[in-house]
C-alpha cells in the first residue's frame, strides 16, 4: 500500500497508537512503557485496549471521527497472536468509521517473527510491517541488549516480502558504543541493498531511568564523540539520499509515496488517540492532551473496574499549543508554513530578534510563508526551537 507525504496538508481523521507493552527482555536503552514477561495476558489486554476504545469514543463524542491510520507499537507487539492483532484491528475499525485503505503499520522484532507469522499479520489486516533491526552488526546488537542476530533481521525482511507485504520499514540505531563512522556506513550500505520502502534512523540517546544512563553517568559506557556522531548523521543522510531516498523529517527516509502516515499526523500536530499502557493522546481542536499510566496493573485495574487508565490529562494553554506545533512541525524537511501558524496562534515569531539572527546564522531558511531548518540548523534544532521559545 501506498502512504502519500502530506506536508502542510495532513491527512484528515484520526490516528489510532496501540501500545503492546510486552517484551521478552528489555533492552537497556528503552525509556518506553515496557515490561519483560514470559506469560503475556494476551487476551485480557487484548480485550482491555477495546474495553478503552469504547470508552474513549463515548467520553471523547469521537463517534464521527474517521480513522486514517492505527499503529501497534511498543514493546514487542510481534508478540502477540496474528488473531489478536486482527481483533485489535477489527475492534478498531468496527467502533469508528474508516476509508477503505487505512494504513495501518505494526513494529516486530527479527527474533520473534518467521513467514508464518508474518502471513498471520498480513493477513490480519496489517499492510505496513516495521522491522526493527537496529543494528546488522553483531556486536553493536549485543551492547543494545537485542534479542535478535543480523541473521535474524535478513531473514525477516526475506519473510514479509515473501508474505505478501509491499510496504516494509526498518529501523536503525546509530551512535552506539563502539560503533565506528566505517562501520555505521557498511551497516547502512547492506540496508539500503535489501531496498526498504521506508528507514528510520535513531541516534542512541541516554533515556532518563535506564540500565544506559547509569552506565554513561558512571562511566562505565563511552559513547562515539560528538564530531563522529555528527558525521554518522550527516554521511548516513547523504548516502540514503544518493540512492534515491527522500529526506522528509529528521530521522525519516522513503522511498516516494512510501512516506509515514501515521508519524506525520505527530508532526503536524493533527488527531491521534493512544491505547494502551503510557499512550498518549491528543485532540487538536480542543488542544486537550492526556496519557494512560504505566503502570501494567494499574492499567488493567482501571479497565476492569469501569475507569479510565488515565493520569494526566489537561487543556494546552495557546503558548504550549504553539510550542508543541513548532518542536515537532519543524522536524519536517520541508518545514512548516509559518503564515498559518501565527495566524492560528495570533502571534508573530518571524518579528522576533532572534529570528533575523537564525535566518542571517544560517540555521533557518524562509521561502515566503515557509520556514525550516538548514542542514546545520537541523544539527542544532533543539537549541534553536529552545532559543525561539523563550520569548
Amino acid at each position: 500500500m501506498c502512504s502519500r507525504s502530506y506536508g502542510n496538508s495532513p491527512p484528515e481523521g484520526l490516528g489510532v497508537y496501540i501500545h503492546i507493552p510486552f517484551c521478552v527482555r528489555k533492552c537497556p536503552y528503552c525509556g518506553f512503557a515496557s515490561v519483560a514477561t514470559e506469560n503475556i495476558p494476551e487476551r485480557a489486554y487484548t480485550e482491555a485496549l477495546l474495553k478503552e476504545l469504547s470508552m474513549l469514543v463515548e467520553e471523547e463524542s469521537l463517534h464521527k471521527s474517521v480513522v486514517d491510520t492505527i499503529y501497534l507499537g511498543g514493546g514487542t507487539p510481534s508478540l502477540l497472536g496474528p488473531s489478536s492483532v486482527e481483533t485489535i484491528i477489527d475492534g478498531v475499525l468496527n467502533s469508528l468509521p474508516a476509508p477503505a485503505t487505512p494504513e495501518v503499520s505494526m513494529e516486530v522484532n527479527p527474533g520473534t517473527v518467521d513467514k508464518e507469522r508474518l502471513s498471520g499479520f498480513r493477513q490480519a489486516g496489517i499492510n505496513r510491517i516495521v522491522i526493527g533491526m537496529q543494528s546488522l552488526s553483531q556486536e553493536g546488537l549485543k551492547t543494545l541488549g537485542r534479542i535478535h542476530t543480523p541473521e535474524d533481521s535478513l531473514e525477516a525482511f526475506r519473510n514479509a516480502i515473501e508474505a505478501g507485504f509491499t510496504n516494509i520499514g526498518v529501523d536503525l540505531i546509530y551512535a552506539i558504543p563502539g560503533q565506528t563512522l566505517k562501520g555505521w556506513l557498511e551497516e547502512l550500505s547492506k540496508v539500503i541493498e535489501l531496498r526498504p520502502h521506508h528507514i528510520s534512523l535513531y541516534e542512541l540517546t541516554m533515556e532518563d531511568g535506564t540500565p544506559f544512563e547509569r552506565l554513561h553517568l558512571s562511566g562505565s559506557l563511552v559513547m562515539p564523540d560528538e564530531q563522529t556522531i555528527v558525521r554518522m548523521y550527516l554521511e548516513g543522510t547523504g548516502l540514503l539520499k544518493e540512492c534515491g531516498y527522500i529526506h522528509y523529517e529528521i530521522s525519516s527516509f522513503a522511498i516516494d509515496g512510501y512516506q509515514c502516515r501515521h508519524n506525520t499526523r505527530y508532526w503536524l500536530s493533527e488527531d491521534y488517540v493512544g491505547l494502551g499502557v503510557g499512550a498518549h493522546s491528543w485532540l487538536k481542536e480542543r488542544r486537550s492532551r492526556w496519557q494512560n499510566t504505566e503502570d501494567l496493573h494499574q492499567y488493567m485495574d482501571a479497565l476492569a473496574t469501569g475507569r479510565p487508565p488515565v493520569t494526566t490529562k489537561r487543556e494546552l494553554s495557546r503558548m504550549e499549543a504553539l510550542t508543541e506545533r513548532l518542536l515537532m512541525g519543524m522536524r519536517l524537511t520541508e518545514g512548516v508554513d509559518m503564515g498559518k501558524i501565527e495566524e492560528e496562534f495570533e502571534t508573530n515569531l518571524r518579528g522576533l530578534p532572534q529570528w533575523g539572527y537564525l535566518i542571517d546564522e544560517g540555521l533557518l531558511e524562509e521561502r515566503d510563508d515557509t520556514v525550516r531548518f538548514t542542514e546545520r540548523g537541523i544539527l542544532l534544532s533543539n537549541e534553536i526551537l529552545a532559543l525561539l521559545m523563550r520569548s
